[in-house]
């Protein structure tokens, strides 16, 4: 065979790329979110995602349509830091100087320290633990406050806690309540209180967030990295340089129901699969790379973030689309965010140019008439598309990501 025919034959060769594809859906206040800046995140056991944010309120999405909350409804405050949700769909909003919301769907009641009936020490809250009837409310400055049978009991740093500001809470199958603080983690174990910190093995003593796998280990999200901690003596730390954790700012944490560890960091989302690490970011389709909230909606296994510039769902999983590599097409910027543009050889004209979703949802169709066309996609929401060419002797597919 000849050079020349060598190369015709390798130039018609198809090279299928993976099928498993990742679709974000996103959401902004365009869509019905109260505002963009997420603060907390919860999902009820019917599948209504529960939204606070920073000033404008609480957002539920139940799918379709989206219903917000604000003081004109009864919650104590616009600015929510923490959201939490108990055994009976009961929905709990740390605010920010103004308390405790509990909303049961129906009416709202706020607990917070200017109430004498009340005994919430202080009224900027900035995480909530649910222990089975008892609630407990980490504050910002005078530690972690006890509400049980109407009772109130507050413990501070005179307590055992390491630090009066106490950014996450989190009670284990023992029924051990683990404190994240600015110094460490706090145990209490009956009455005993344990502290860990760097000097015990934890990445970064500046702890936001705490997660428990099915095996029983705890997962410490810092500001230098993760912490992975059997409980007893054993330590394992993760961090941008060492591993591949997108960035070292860890907000959040969240388990689905395979044992996958997410995190939403402050550039982007890591997932740790066994020893596998998969990161997203704006170019796969997320909507923000700052992200402080992920949630697992264990109903139809998607994972929902929440960020600073609004909302994303992920589902993951084979969108039966193959990727071709004909090389035909020339896409450019990609990933874009308003137009791109389709560079054709001059053989391909008078081809049909479609743009089509993961479920193969013709969106944009148009008669390639020259070698070069210009497309709009400003309209199509954030995530991952195909630009699909095809005449008489060609059927290209290639990959879009708009941001």
């Amino acid at each position: 065979m000849t050079m020349k025919k060598i190369i015709c034959a390798f130039s018609m060769l198809v090279f299928v790329l993976s099928s498993y594809a990742q679709t974000f859906t996103n959401y902004t206040t365009a869509d019905g979110l109260a505002d963009n800046g997420i603060s907390g995140l919860v999902i009820d056991s019917k599948g209504n995602k529960w939204f606070s944010t920073s000033w404008s309120g609480v957002s539920k999405f139940n799918g379709k349509t989206w219903t917000t909350y604000k003081t004109t409804n009864g919650l104590a405050k616009n600015n929510v830091r923490c959201a939490a949700v108990d055994a009976k769909d009961c929905l709990w909003f740390g605010t920010n100087n103004a308390g405790v919301s509990k909303f049961d769907t129906i009416s709202w009641t706020t607990y917070n320290s200017t109430n004498t009936s009340d005994g919430l020490v202080f009224d900027v809250v900035n995480s909530i633990g649910i222990d089975g009837d008892i609630r407990w409310f980490g504050t910002n400055s005078y530690g972690v406050c006890k509400f049980s049978g109407g009772v109130w009991t507050t413990y501070d740093t005179k307590s055992g806690l390491v630090n009066d500001v106490v950014n996450a809470i989190a009670i284990d199958g023992s029924g051990n309540k683990w404190f994240g603080t600015p110094g460490g983690v706090s145990k209490l174990s009956g009455s005993t209180w344990v502290t860990y910190t760097t000097a015990n093995g934890l990445v970064n003593d500046d702890v936001r967030s705490i997660a428990i796998d099915l095996q029983g280990n705890l997962w410490f999200g810092t500001m230098g990295g993760v912490s992975k901690f059997d409980g007893i003596s054993s330590w394992t730390n993760y961090t941008s340089k060492i591993n591949q954790l997108t960035d070292n700012y860890v907000y959040d944490i969240a388990i689905d129901g395979s044992g996958n560890i997410w995190f939403a960091t402050g550039y982007g989302v890591s997932k740790l699969s066994g020893t596998k690490w998969t990161n997203y970011t704006t170019q796969s389709g997320l909507i923000s790379n700052t992200v402080y909230e992920v949630e697992v909606n264990p109903r139809d296994k998607s994972i929902w973030f929440g960020t600073d510039a609004g909302v994303s769902k992920l589902v993951e999983g084979t969108s039966g689309i193959e990727e071709t590599a004909l090389n035909l097409m020339d896409i450019y910027p990609n990933p874009a965010t308003s137009k791109i543009t389709i560079d054709l050889p001059q053989t391909a004209k008078e081809s049909t140019l479609t743009i089509i979703d993961l479920n193969g949802k013709e969106l944009i169709k148009l008669l390639m008439k020259a070698n070069v066309a210009q497309i709009d996609i400003s309209n199509l929401k954030s995530g991952v598309y195909f630009a699909k060419l095809r005449n008489e002797k060609t059927d290209e597919i290639r990959k879009i990501i708009k941001e």
